[in-house]
């Protein structure tokens, strides 16, 4: 296996989405936030997004996006995608996003759903067995409760 430096990224850009502010109540549900608010995700933490962008500030090739998923990425998204991860804890959100994202991934390009088998996040996985059903893809299930999409044009 050979370790990937930061210098094999140099023609390629990442992109790092954030509200910075939890989930916004027009993409989730009741359970889904009930969900963040029970196990005290906190997505608005005091500093948090100073931290993130200090933590990536040495890494030209990353861009650290402050919005709400959907809405930013008609304002800021990339023209082709080889690989998308989507860890937005709702399910509309997250295809939402796909409606905007998902041709945008090449043929052959990977998508990884964070939580797509995890039992708690329940309407996430039937959002998503319905979106991708209706692009005629398949999910594979990983024994991390990740969803894997190999996105195929044909």
């Amino acid at each position: 296996i050979k370790f990937l430096g930061p210098d094999s990224f140099a023609n390629r850009l990442f992109y790092l989405y954030d509200s910075f502010s939890g989930l916004d109540p027009r993409y989730s549900t009741q359970v889904e936030i009930a969900w963040v608010n029970t196990n005290k995700a906190n997505f608005e933490e005091d500093g948090l997004e100073e931290e993130v962008r200090k933590r990536f500030d040495a890494y030209n090739w990353v861009r650290v996006v402050k919005g709400i998923v959907p809405d930013v990425l008609h304002k800021e998204a990339p023209d082709a995608i080889a690989f998308l991860h989507l860890d937005l804890n709702a399910g509309e959100a997250e295809t939402r996003a796909l409606d905007i994202l998902y041709d945008r991934v090449t043929d052959g390009g990977v998508i990884l759903l964070d939580d797509y088998g995890r039992w708690e996040h329940n309407e996430l996985f039937r959002a998503h067995n319905a979106w991708f059903a209706d692009h005629e893809q398949n999910i594979l299930e990983l024994p991390t409760g990740q969803g894997l999409i190999l996105k195929r044009d044909n």
